[in-house]
């Protein structure tokens, strides 16, 4: 299995049939091919499917042909039905007698709302909101009633389950709500892995629309004896019951919350008490307070806060690697408890001033090896000397995102060079430039003097979405100038937003791009040495 998926499936068949093969194709969203060869025991060269007798009988009846389809191995019926979801695995009950009720048993359930009822055809122009409304009531009632048979089928003898992933639409959650608590009851109380509650966000979401109300202890099943390893909700609002005893899931390694609601008392209890928690990754889930879980969570690699009003963040996570946060304004404090085997961090926050990175991130990653930043060139003051700053000693890799203003222009390299002197042993650097600047100021460049800085180990440089600005040419003039080690360095104009139509699109590119790369080779290249390959995209 497997030699001939990149060949044209009518011709996979064909090359099939002649080796005597028995062949299931099988197409579905998640996966647009799955192609399934055995070979079926022949007893006579003459007949195409190991029959022994001919295709007329001597009685003169024609024999029956042979179900291709029935020779596969019962064992890899599960694994084919593990790939597919619910009405593409009810599809397979007609290929033969054996695949008739084997869908019922595929221990993966995804119930998807648009693979099993259409994409509903309500939304149309010509629509009156009233019938509209109507037939919205009438197509999500139909996934219901599908989900609702599909779950009666398993609960009659079909099998475990070992993930249920609900998949629809956030228009359509009042409607599903009255059915949500029984269907996630079916999951845990079948000792499921995996529980997903996928609610796509519709466009111009905003907080505070309608949340699924999900007591936390119809996940624990009862006495910390939950078998979920991972667990992903959106849209629900996360509660503790007052009179709840400990909730516990002591084999949950994954926890994804999205655009959910949950007290800070409410949260910390349910992270104190997943001893194997190795990713947490929350996105809009707005605690407006400190993130803080008293107990280690010795297991932690992973972990994301995006957009959640995050004012302090304080674990014991020894064994972190990756920390991604993101934000309009960073937390006050970060405190991780000591994380030797932090070695990746993203940080995106547009608040966050390199004066303030300079102080505080070090001392809170103080072990980063590869660093990922968005944060603006203000800084009106450094006062003190760059000896005296707290520094990056083991980071490698620097992916800067930076925003520079015209109202800081005044300080011109200062900023981005007393931040590169806090990683002295940095040997790649890649800058992508946000600016709101058109000009980038006027008047000659200016430099700083050859020797005051010195990047020692820089090899790469990189400059992402580089107009050719003023600012730009100072930032890229001076690191070059004071990178003896540097063996190439690239020059990339191509903007990633660009303008909204195909002509201003033309005409922005064939006015620009040619000028953006004369000033890089005519101010930029001339500074480097002869050993350093210097590329313009």
């Amino acid at each position: 299995m497997g030699e001939n998926l990149t060949r044209r499936p009518g011709r996979v068949l064909d090359d099939a049939r002649r080796a005597g093969l028995a062949t299931v194709l099988i197409t579905c969203r998640c996966n647009p091919s799955l192609i399934c060869h055995c070979r079926p025991p022949r007893a006579n060269k003459e007949t195409p499917y190991g029959s022994a007798q001919p295709a007329d009988s001597p009685s003169g009846g024609r024999r029956k042909p042979r179900d291709p389809f029935g020779e596969l191995p019962a064992e890899l019926l599960p694994t084919i039905l593990s790939h597919l979801d619910v009405k593409q695995a009810a599809r397979t009950s007609v290929l033969a007698s054996a695949w008739r009720h084997t869908w019922k048993h595929s221990p993966k359930l995804t119930l998807d709302i648009v693979a099993m009822c259409g994409d509903g055809g309500y939304r149309h122009n010509y629509l009156k909101p009233v019938r509209e409304e109507l037939y919205r009531r009438r197509y999500v009632q139909r996934f219901i009633d599908t989900v609702d048979e599909v779950l009666r089928q398993r609960r009659g003898g079909g099998g475990a389950v070992d993930q249920l992933e609900l998949r629809f639409d956030e228009c359509h959650l009042r409607q599903v709500s009255s059915r949500l608590y029984g269907w996630i009851r079916f999951a845990v109380s079948s000792r499921a892995k995996s529980v997903r509650l996928h609610v796509s966000e519709a466009p111009g979401v905003v907080y505070g629309r309608d949340r699924y109300e999900l007591p936390l202890q119809l996940l624990d099943a009862g006495g910390g004896l939950s078998k979920l390893e991972h667990i992903s909700l959106s849209f629900v609002s996360l509660k503790v019951p007052v009179h709840a005893k400990s909730i516990s899931f002591p084999n949950l390694n994954s926890l994804v919350l999205r655009l959910a609601t949950v007290s800070t008392s409410d949260l910390q209890h349910m992270l104190s008490n997943c001893p194997n928690l190795e990713r947490l990754d929350m996105h809009k889930v707005y605690l407006d307070d400190q993130l803080t879980v008293h107990r280690p969570l010795p297991r932690l690699l992973y972990l994301r806060l995006v957009d959640c009003r995050t004012t302090m963040i304080e674990l014991h996570a020894n064994s972190l690697k990756t920390f991604v946060f993101r934000g309009h304004s960073a937390p006050t404090i970060i405190n991780l408890g000591g994380t030797s085997g932090l070695c990746n961090v993203n940080i995106q926050c547009f608040r966050l001033t390199l004066q303030q990175s300079v102080s505080s991130l070090p001392n809170s990653f103080p072990e980063v090896q590869r660093l990922c930043l968005c944060c603006t060139f203000t800084l009106p003051t450094l006062r003190s000397p760059v000896g005296n700053t707290p520094r990056f000693p083991h980071l490698k890799y620097l992916q800067l995102l930076s925003c520079i203003y015209p109202a800081e222009l005044s300080n011109g390299i200062l900023p981005i060079a007393y931040f590169l002197e806090s990683a002295p042993f940095l040997e790649e650097l890649d800058i992508k430039f946000v600016s709101s600047c058109k000009n980038g100021g006027e008047g000659p460049l200016r430099t700083s003097a050859q020797g005051q800085f010195e990047y020692k180990h820089l090899k790469r440089l990189r400059a992402r979405e580089f107009t050719g600005q003023k600012d730009q040419l100072e930032i890229m003039m001076h690191i070059v100038e004071n990178a003896p080690a540097l063996e190439i360095l690239t020059i990339d104009p191509i903007m990633e937003h660009v303008p909204a139509t195909i002509d201003q699109v033309m005409e922005a590119e064939t006015r620009s791009l040619t000028d953006i790369r004369r000033r890089a080779t005519t101010f930029i290249g001339e500074k480097l040495l002869a050993k350093t390959k210097f590329v313009v995209v």
